[in-house]
């Protein structure tokens, strides 16, 4: 008997749980819509890594982008947009293991 109450009581708590967090999840999309379109006519984009609405200007990142350029070429260290030290080769990654890498050449 005791097994059956139990079997029931799952039965009954876990679709209840289901329908609250989805009710919950339902909520936060919708309220996040209403931001996301109060953003959006504000003129804000949304910065994915920041996981933030911000006011994106060009000439700002055309700032940055030759200065980042200007430390490069006098042979200086810059920082990338995530903090760490660029590189000479605007295109290279970094990796966790370069032996590949290197064999290719």
């Amino acid at each position: 008997a005791r097994g059956v109450g139990n079997s029931v009581a799952s039965a009954v708590a876990l679709p209840l749980t289901g329908v609250c967090v989805g009710a919950y999840q339902v909520a936060r999309g919708v309220g996040n819509s209403v931001e996301a379109v109060n953003a959006s006519r504000a003129g804000m984009q949304w910065d994915s890594e920041k996981r933030e609405w911000i006011f994106y200007f060009l000439e700002k990142e055309k700032e940055e982008v030759e200065m980042l350029e200007r430390q490069l070429n006098e042979g200086k260290k810059g920082k990338t947009a995530s903090g760490e030290d660029a590189t000479s080769d605007m295109n290279e990654k970094k990796v966790k293991d370069r032996e590949f890498y290197d064999l290719l050449g």
